[in-house]
């Protein structure tokens, strides 16, 4: 089941493709639909064979078209593709440890390995074998720049299943929440990743598609203790920049 909203293609996949299938369409005839900024899509202008690059180093990716048919995490989102450039403008990632939930085809971890970060990108097992295809196809790049990228399957729902003790410099994840049911399993999975550090960040590239992934989204934030600040948009890449589109630094509390 797919659904265009705004330009938008939702493949939905969860749990049950029935069952969220049908929340996502009560949703949709009963909340206000956020509306994009008229642009392009990055995603659907970039095909990662050498035209995308990071620090002047071309990303490469194997990934799906963004109206393909199938399993969402096999293509790649504007999201993803903002907060790779975002990383690239604004942080020194030399030799940082980084974990990415919800990696996807790896567009946004890829890019902090190759910036010089230590990467360990996660996903459902289903992405393993597309996910260490793309880390292959960069790593030369990854490690010509001292970085590292690695896969690790975690499921938010079995997160209490997640043994790591390695403290995270920072989380990443890019428009990881598509639908509310995800709200409580991601941020508790952020919350868990982020213990093993007080220092942890979250950066979180974020696309508001409906009502409930505002407001209550970040109630679910702050009760699982996290503070949370919006990046200015003078922060962003010139080129790679949406108004509806937002990165989000989260912070547990102490």
């Amino acid at each position: 089941y797919q659904r265009r909203v705004h330009g938008d293609i939702l493949s939905v996949y969860f749990f049950s493709n029935f069952i969220v299938s049908l929340q996502f369409k009560i949703i949709m005839s009963t909340s206000t639909v956020h509306q994009s900024t008229m642009r392009g899509s990055y995603a659907l202008d970039i095909v990662f064979d050498g035209d995308f690059s990071v620090d002047h180093c071309p990303l490469l990716l194997d990934c799906k078209h963004p109206t393909a048919k199938g399993e969402t995490g096999e293509r790649v989102w504007d999201c993803g593709i903002v907060l790779a450039k975002w990383l690239e403008v604004n942080l020194n990632l030399q030799g940082l440890k980084i974990l990415e939930l919800g990696c996807g085809t790896g567009v946004a971890g890829l890019a902090a390995a190759m910036l010089g970060a230590h990467v360990t990108l996660t996903d459902q097992a289903i992405l393993k074998e597309r996910v260490e295809g793309n880390i292959e196809r960069n790593h030369a790049a990854i490690t010509s720049r001292g970085g590292m990228a690695e896969f690790a399957e975690l499921d938010w729902r079995k997160i209490s299943e997640w043994t790591s003790s390695e403290p995270y410099d920072y989380v990443l994840a890019s428009d990881c929440v598509w639908h509310h049911s995800f709200n409580e399993p991601f941020v508790k999975a952020a919350a868990r990743v982020c213990s093993n550090n007080a220092q942890c960040r979250v950066l979180l590239s974020h696309k508001i598609r409906y009502d409930q992934l505002g407001d209550p989204f970040f109630a679910v934030i702050a009760a699982n203790g996290f503070a949370f600040e919006k990046k200015s948009r003078d922060s962003f890449h010139p080129q790679f920049s949406a108004e509806d589109i937002d990165v989000w630094e989260l912070t547990l509390k102490s």
